[in-house]
């Protein structure tokens, strides 16, 4: 009897021990239905609702050269402008310290065009240096550029004052020859005397660049 007593007690403790081994178990955080959510969570894939558009690259073109034309009525003659800003500029000390450019401009002489003529054919003779923001340091006798066209060595170009006194504008005594370089180049340093800041270099494109854009369609 008392062996049938201690038998039932020990099927009595194993049972239970069983049933609370496996109800922690369940709670497992790895093991049972906690694992199908989590591993069914992490393999969902969101797929997004909003309209898929092609990109497309474009090359485009920018010309360095803003063009503009003055027309004088009364002589019916045309005078051309072409007209490069330097890429980088130079805060100088105040009151000129708002960014300091130097313009190239290339200026033809007034022309009375002929018949059928286009007005994009006038050729530049003339060439001035203007600085957008300070004084270019020349006397009255005159002062130097120094100008490196692309990888050549580097030429002086003497320069003279403005007529009208204007201390921002200098002209280009050998115009020929600048003109000439200017076209047939891709790049371009000029150097120049500015007030209280010595000699200061900007540089240019001369050529046309390409530049990549994106478009969708």
């Amino acid at each position: 009897m008392k062996v049938l007593k201690y038998f039932g007690v020990g099927v009595l403790v194993a049972g239970f021990s069983l049933s609370v081994m496996s109800a922690i178990d369940w709670y497992h955080p790895y093991k049972g239905g906690d694992k199908e959510i989590y591993s069914h969570n992490d393999s969902v894939k969101y797929e997004s609702t909003l309209p898929v558009k092609p990109v497309v690259k474009k090359i485009v073109g920018v010309n360095p050269w803003s063009v503009d034309y003055s027309h004088d009525e009364m002589r019916d003659t045309t005078r051309k402008f072409e007209l490069n800003r330097s890429e980088n500029h130079f805060n100088l000390e105040f009151p000129y310290n708002h960014g300091s450019s130097v313009d190239v401009v290339l200026r033809s002489q007034n022309v009375k065009l002929k018949k059928r003529q286009d007005k994009e054919s006038i050729k530049p003779s003339e060439v001035y240096l203007r600085l957008t923001d300070g004084q270019i340091n020349c006397s009255f006798s005159g002062c130097v550029a120094h100008v490196k066209f692309d990888n050549d060595k580097v030429e002086s170009f003497s320069l003279s004052r403005s007529d009208d006194g204007d201390n921002s504008v200098v002209f280009i005594n050998n115009e020929s020859k600048f003109i000439r370089e200017v076209k047939s180049h891709k790049k371009m340093i000029v150097e120049l005397p500015v007030w209280q800041h010595g000699y200061l270099q900007f540089t240019y494109q001369l050529n046309n660049t390409e530049h990549p854009i994106y478009t969708s369609l």
